[in-house]
This record gives C-alpha cells, sequence and structure tokens, in this order.
C-alpha cells in the first residue's frame, strides 16, 4: 500500500510533517508518504490542481498497486492496510451525517482499469464544476467543494467500478470527534478551521484524545531537532555547536534559551550574494535581498541573543574563512548557509573535521519541495554514500549524520 498526499505549500509543508510522522509512527519506518505537487494552481477553484494530480498518480499506478490518497491535514492512527485486506472493492470512501456527506480526504484506490475510468470522470466533473465563479459557488454550497460535487457526480454516474464504503469515525474522523471510540480511529481528518489554530498554537474545543496525537505528530522545529542531539545541561563540559548561516537568529536564539549551558558560534557573513556566485543563482529568496536587508537581520539576530552574553560569539566571516578560525572538537555543526549544490558541498567539507569523534555534523532545508532549485540534498547524498555513515531526517527538513573517527 502506498499512501499519497497533494498539496500546494505554504502552511501545508507543516501539516505533511505531520502526516508523514504519523505514517512512520504506525506503520513503521519502510512506509512512505509519496507527495505531489499540482501544477496548475488556479486562483478560481483551488481544487482542480489537486485532483489533477491525485488522478495523473491512478492512471499511472501498476494494475493491482493499492492507494490510499489523503489530504495534507491527516493523521494515520491505525494501520490502513487491513481495509485493502477486508474487502473486496475499487474505491473506498467515507460518507458522513451533515450537510455534506462526501468528504475526499481520504480515498482507497485499488488501480485497474475501471478506477482509471472512474477517476478520470472525477477530474472531468470536477474541471466542469470549476468553470465559473458561480458554478464554484454552487458547488460549495452544495457539496462543499468542486472535488467533491465532481465525486459524486462521479459516483451517480454510471460506472462499473465496485464503490465501497466505509465508516468515517474510523477512517476519515474529520466530525463528531466526541462520538469516536478513539481505539477504533484510523485516521485522523483535522479540517481547515482546527488545523489553522493548532499551527498557531490556539486553544480549540477539541477533545483531549484528538490534541494527543496532534502533540504526537506535530513536526518540530529545525532547533528542536538540535537540541535533542546536543549533550545535556547535566554534563561534565558545556556542550559547543556553530551555526553556519544564521540570518536573524532564530534557531539561535531557541537553542540557547532551551539549554542552560551550550556555547554556540553563529557564522554569518550577513552580506547580499556577489551577483553569478553560487548562493545568488541558487534560488535562495534571501540571496535577492538588498544589503539593507543583511544589516536589519545582523541587529535581530544581536537583539534576539544579547540576553546569553559569553555563551553565544557572533562570527561575521564567510563560512570557509571561519572554519579556519574555530577550534575543533565541536559537539555540533549545523549548516543552513549556501543552498546550492557548490556551496553546501563546500561547507560540509569545511566543517566535518570541526565535529568531535561522535559529534553532529547536519544542516536544514534538504529535499525541501517549495525550492526545487536547491542542492543541499545531491550536496549531503553524495557526502554519506562517499564516507559511509548513516544519514538522519529530521522534522522541518533537517539532515544530521554522527562524525567518527
Amino acid at each position: 500500500m502506498q499512501f499519497v498526499t497533494s498539496h500546494y505549500g505554504g502552511q501545508d509543508f507543516s501539516l505533511v510533517q505531520a502526516l508523514r510522522n504519523s505514517i512512520k509512527s504506525t506503520c513503521g519506518t519502510g512506509a512512505k508518504l509519496e507527495i505531489l505537487r499540482p501544477d496548475d494552481v488556479n486562483a478560481l477553484d483551488r481544487f482542480r490542481g489537486k485532483i489533477q494530480a491525485l488522478r495523473d498518480r491512478v492512471v499511472a499506478g501498476e494494475d493491482g498497486e493499492e492507494l490510499l490518497l489523503l489530504d495534507a491535514d491527516t493523521f494515520v492512527l491505525r494501520n490502513p492496510a487491513e481495509v485493502f485486506g477486508d474487502a473486496e472493492f475499487d474505491i473506498a470512501h467515507c460518507p458522513r451525517p451533515g450537510r455534506f456527506p462526501t468528504n475526499t480526504g481520504v480515498v482507497f484506490v485499488r488501480v485497474n482499469d475501471r478506477t482509471r475510468r472512474f477517476v478520470d470522470a472525477w477530474m472531468a466533473y470536477t474541471l466542469a464544476w470549476g468553470e465559473s465563479e458561480k458554478l464554484v459557488a454552487e458547488a460549495a454550497k452544495q457539496s462543499g467543494g468542486t472535488d467533491q460535487a465532481g465525486f459524486e457526480q462521479a459516483l451517480a454516474a454510471e460506472t462499473d467500478a465496485v464503490v465501497a464504503e466505509l465508516p468515517y469515525l474510523e477512517w476519515n474522523c474529520c466530525q463528531d470527534f466526541e462520538q469516536a471510540a478513539t481505539d477504533r480511529v484510523g485516521i485522523l481528518h483535522l479540517k481547515g478551521k482546527w488545523h489553522k489554530r493548532l499551527l498557531k498554537g490556539q486553544d480549540t474545543d477539541l477533545p483531549a484524545w484528538v490534541l494527543d496525537a496532534w502533540a504526537r505528530f506535530k513536526p518540530g522545529k529545525r532547533w528542536d531537532e538540535i537540541l535533542r542531539r546536543l549533550p545535556g545541561p547535566q554534563t561534565d563540559r558545556p556542550p559547543v555547536m556553530a551555526e553556519v548561516g544564521v540570518w536573524r537568529g532564530a534557531c539561535s536564539s531557541n537553542v540557547l534559551s532551551r539549554h542552560a549551558t551550550v556555547r554556540m558560534y553563529l557564522v554569518d557573513t550577513w552580506r547580499a550574494p556577489e551577483p553569478g556566485s553560487s548562493y545568488a543563482d541558487s534560488g535562495d529568496q534571501l540571496a535577492a535581498l538588498n544589503q539593507e536587508n543583511f544589516d536589519d537581520a545582523l541587529e535581530r539576530t544581536k537583539r534576539a541573543t544579547r540576553s546569553h552574553g559569553a555563551r553565544c560569539v557572533i562570527v561575521r566571516q564567510p563560512s570557509l574563512r571561519a572554519a579556519k578560525m574555530i577550534r575543533p572538537g565541536l559537539d555540533l555543526v549545523f549548516i543552513d548557509a549556501d543552498h546550492s549544490y557548490e556551496g553546501c558541498q563546500a561547507d560540509i567539507e569545511a566543517w566535518r573535521g570541526l565535529v568531535r569523534d561522535g559529534g553532529w555534523l547536519g544542516g536544514h532545508d534538504i529535499d525541501h519541495e517549495q525550492f526545487p532549485k536547491w542542492n543541499v540534498g545531491q550536496a549531503v547524498r553524495e557526502f554519506v554514500e562517499r564516507e559511509g555513515c548513516r544519514l538522519e531526517l529530521g522534522d522541518d527538513h533537517t539532515w544530521f549524520v554522527r562524525i567518527t573517527k
């Protein structure tokens, strides 16, 4: 069984990380989430690109392949493989009571010619509903969106696909949370109004079991991943680390605030890149800013870390030069600077030797879906393959390898 989701970016990145965390926790580290990025971002109808991407995935699938199509704001709490084992169907969904009985946030698919024809019809009806503002509004009023209106039409049409209906409180629990048997919920679906508040850290009226699930799977920040790998404050000597690429000091200030003894080198040029450099051409949005923005970022860093005194040393130098100025034996180096292949490769080679035996070399923005021009992943994986070390991927697009000498 293959998990598949489709999303447009923005807050969906955090939700996809939480979905991925839930899949790994529930189904094991071998379970993978396939992430689709719609090509069609339509201002009139936000659903059409999503359905197009899912339709294309089903049509391209191999006969007999089992796909679970999920919205980004779902969480897997029980292994859904049992659904495919328990019943014969081509398409399975979860009707619910209320104004909008259809929700396409969870759809089980067995790939064959019947399901290909079904998703073709679903796509065609969705596109038809999205042809005008009036139709989009009508679909929203009638079904909750063009994708759900299209799905309902595909179900109502003459179809040879075998369609099964699953209990929504088990396999698409998106409402009536108090009525759910919590040990039977397979997929929790926290739709817009809930996940938006949770992502902002705002209070909700959700029951405790739902909040517990969110707390287990919500994505951490890069500083959470760093803190997991630093020696604790009770160790014989204070841990020492370097952050290479600091910007406004958000990561540094969080690490310093939450670890009582860590000492940090904050390495950054805080200078706009030279035109034509690998960094300038990397697609990094910061590389397009002017010197005034970088000066402001440096001042923000100073304000954010000032209260930590001597535990924080600002090193305003290029990464490769700074690496020659700092004494080896660091517990951790975190690279978040030049996101080009050339820049990241050079940073890895410059800083790896400064990490003590058993320490960590890591960084940010590996495999970032929103920035395909960044080549952090290529540089990191080449290093891992060459050195024969184990790559650990964390939340917030972080990567880490343990250095052994």
